[in-house]
């Protein structure tokens, strides 16, 4: 087999197969069979089928090497030819030639699901566009309760509706601009990895219980979901609505004012997560950090009668490194108390509160 394909095309792709379905071991499959050139990749979760653009193609045949070699091989370079002689996988780009050793192929025979019930949706470059903006938006740091956060996405024909959620605190996003018809909840991250490597384009989506797949003219990949029980997504935006509406005590930082604060907390950092306090009265507010290590506050003026709430201080400088340049609160004294804050470009997120 003998292959030419421009260098910045092959290296965007083996970025994105590293991203998505990065293989296991490195070993990367190149295979040309009826005048197409593809890349396989597979791990203990993933595999990954490529369509690669060429310049030309000579003869069928498949070798496998190892991608991290092969991304550096190729670093760079504009047009590149490919081939494999005597068990070496050669590369060819003007003056420039590099052999790359080669590694016995990985079998990727799948057993294909059988009677599994699967939902499939279409999405258009505009509406990835816009999920792939939002998900960052409201995309949680992962935790050791949580390393991967649920991720609720509904479009309807009347909005876009994106969550992220753990336990104990979420983060949603919502507009009206954009509609379809798309729902599921996926590990956050996995769903990230999708639109990161597919937006660009329309693609397909499809999911099971057990598999996502996604593909498009080039590419396919299938990932293995984790066996979890996810939230009902009407349950989620019904509470979301519910915040929303709540009556609650508003209060307002200026950005700036809560980062130079949380620079100087630093200085009390431990191995716990930390708390923050407020405590407010009818001509000021105190925030207090206490640890082991020692305790901090910073008095803000206004009227916050009768404020007397915590936050998991991880989580609101999350919500506030998310905020424009003021810092809106909603604090909601209920059964159950939470905060709900507004943040940049209309994305909102709400924290529950600890107990003080």
């Amino acid at each position: 087999m003998k292959i030419k394909v421009q260098g910045s095309v092959l290296s965007n792709i083996l970025k994105n197969i590293s991203r998505i379905a990065p293989p296991l071991n490195n070993a990367l499959t190149l295979k040309v069979e009826k005048n197409k050139f593809s890349l396989i990749a597979i791990n203990e979760v993933a595999r990954c089928f490529y369509s690669v653009p060429t310049e030309s193609i000579e003869g069928e045949g498949s070798v496998c090497v190892s991608i991290e070699a092969l991304k550096s091989a190729i670093a760079g370079r504009k047009e590149l030819t490919l081939y494999e002689q005597e068990g070496v996988l050669k590369i060819v780009s003007g003056n420039f030639k590099i052999n790359l050793a080669t590694q016995e192929i990985i079998s990727y025979e799948f057993e294909e699901e059988e009677n599994i019930k699967t939902q499939s949706w279409e999405v258009t470059t505009e509406q990835a566009s816009w999920l792939k903006q939002a998900v960052t938006n409201v995309a949680l740091t992962p935790t050791a309760i949580m390393e991967n956060p649920p991720l609720v996405v509904k479009l309807s024909s009347k909005n876009a509706f994106v969550c992220c959620y753990s336990s104990d605190h979420l983060a949603f996003a919502l507009t009206k601009e954009i509609t379809g018809n798309l729902e599921l909840s996926i590990p956050c991250e996995t769903f990230m990895n999708v639109l990161e490597v597919f937006s660009k384009q329309n693609f397909t989506l499809s999911k099971s219980d057990t598999k996502l797949t996604v593909s498009n003219e080039l590419c396919e990949v299938s990932v293995s979901l984790p066996s979890r029980e996810y939230l009902p997504s009407q349950i989620i935006i019904d509470k979301v609505k519910e915040v929303h509406k709540a009556q609650g005590t508003s209060l307002s930082f200026k950005k700036e004012d809560l980062l130079a604060y949380f620079t100087n907390a630093k200085a009390l950092q431990t191995k716990e997560r930390g708390s923050i306090i407020f405590k407010g009265n009818s001509k000021k507010i105190v925030l207090e950090i206490r640890t082991f290590a020692g305790h901090c506050e910073n008095i803000f003026n206004g009227n916050y009668e009768n404020v007397n709430f915590g936050l998991d201080q991880l989580y609101f400088e999350e919500a506030v490194a998310k905020c424009g340049e003021e810092v809106s609160l909603k604090w909601v004294n209920d059964e159950i108390q939470y905060v709900y804050i507004r943040t940049k470009n209309s994305y909102y997120l709400l924290s529950t509160l600890q107990n003080i």
